[in-house]
């Protein structure tokens, strides 16, 4: 697995492409704004990624919607207030 060190763009064969963003989770939330256009934003990253929008959240309302846990990894899935 490559470690990221500078923005950085992954296309899988047949599937979707992934893009790396180091200048921060705003850069990467305008980034991800952008491209999608009227369509929904996801974001993954870790548990560092879901604190980092969480602590950047003041004053945001984020409602659970769902979870789904495997023995390696918890996926939770929250909707902001006004999206």
């Amino acid at each position: 697995m490559p470690r990221v060190t500078a923005d950085m763009t992954i296309t899988l064969e047949g599937g979707p492409v992934f893009h790396f963003v180091t200048e921060g989770i705003d850069a990467a939330l305008e980034r991800a704004r952008d491209a999608a256009g009227e369509k929904d934003v996801s974001t993954a990253g870790g548990p560092w990624v879901l604190n980092q929008y969480l602590a950047g959240a003041e004053g945001v309302e984020l409602t659970p919607v769902s979870s789904r846990a495997t023995p390696h990894v918890t996926h939770l899935v929250y909707h902001r207030a006004g999206a």
